[in-house]
């Protein structure tokens, strides 16, 4: 795997620890690994087989929010969100 900046996880073992831990935790954050300045969460939207259909996510400059405010301040108004698209698609 490429890595597309220095943040970028490539190692294999730690790729795969990182999607464990998003399916149990429900929801993903990068900071910086897809575009320098970028940080993102995103949380899962289910269809009505219960299968992940798309994904809800939201990006900013990572001037703006330390990564460890992300899941503080806008997981909350995700999961909401996700809940009521989840009514939608079911």
């Amino acid at each position: 795997m490429q890595a597309r900046t220095p943040l970028t996880l490539t190692d294999p073992a730690r790729l795969l620890a990182r999607i464990s831990e998003t399916r149990n935790q429900g929801f993903a954050v990068i900071d910086q690994e897809v575009e320098i300045g970028l940080r993102s969460i995103a949380v899962p939207i289910f269809d009505a087989h219960g299968r992940v259909a798309a994904a809800l996510n939201l990006g900013l400059s990572a001037r703006e929010e330390p990564a460890t405010a992300l899941e503080i301040r806008y997981l909350p108004a995700l999961r909401k969100v996700q809940a009521e698209l989840r009514k939608v698609l079911r």
